[in-house]
């Protein structure tokens, strides 16, 4: 029965970090709808290759390495919330800007490697995906 609860509970958490929409949605809607459907598959093979490293880590024990040495698991902790800190003080001080949109002739698209590239580096940024796994 005890394995049954286990499981219930790691579907569950599955389940609310899948349907809360983050960065990663917003991402990969605003890139595939200003640029190309082949960048927003792009982009979401950059995110899937982040959860695949994060359940890599989970895998390998993340876990126990924190557990054993404390000054790393402080210091994931202290750089983790001092990068939320600098994101919430971006969009703080980005909102007071008002929004420009300027029509251009040819929209340059950037280079499939481009959108993978940030895909991965925002699923790796991500304090949510990293929770979750």
């Amino acid at each position: 029965m005890d394995i049954y609860l286990s499981i219930f509970s790691i579907v569950g958490a599955l389940l609310i970090g899948a349907i809360s929409p983050g960065p990663s949605f917003i991402l990969i809607v605003q890139t595939s709808a200003s640029t190309s459907r082949k960048n927003g598959i792009s982009m979401a093979l950059g995110l899937g290759l982040g959860s695949t490293l994060f359940g890599l880590c989970a895998l390998l024990g993340l876990q126990l390495v924190f557990q054993t040495v404390e000054i790393i698991y402080w210091t994931f902790k202290i750089v983790g919330s001092t990068y939320l800190f600098y994101l919430s003080y971006k969009i703080y001080t980005g909102s007071k800007q008002k929004l420009i949109i300027e029509k251009t002739a040819k929209q340059q698209i950037p280079p499939y490697y481009r959108s993978f590239l940030l895909g991965l580096l925002t699923q790796l940024s991500n304090p949510k995906t990293a929770i979750v796994f």
